[in-house]
């Protein structure tokens, strides 16, 4: 999954039944992990375990892969 977020746009809160592994491939931001914030930057790379919520907010325009780890 591409994720292409402006800045100020947030992804909606979501959990998975798998891990996923996020790579941001341009742009800055932050990752909310239930109630843990971790600033992301172009290069970043996040694993979140299955069953976490998530959300991926913008600071700068950003583009996010999203990888899902079967």
């Amino acid at each position: 999954l591409l994720l292409n977020l402006n800045s100020g746009q947030s992804s909606p809160s979501c959990k998975m039944s798998v891990p996923v592994l996020y790579y941001v491939v341009e742009g800055e931001g932050e990752l909310l992990v239930e109630d843990e914030h971790y600033k992301l930057r172009a290069g970043s790379v996040a694993i979140v375990p299955a069953e976490i919520t998530r959300i991926i907010s913008a600071t700068t325009e950003m583009r996010v892969l999203g990888v899902q780890v079967l």
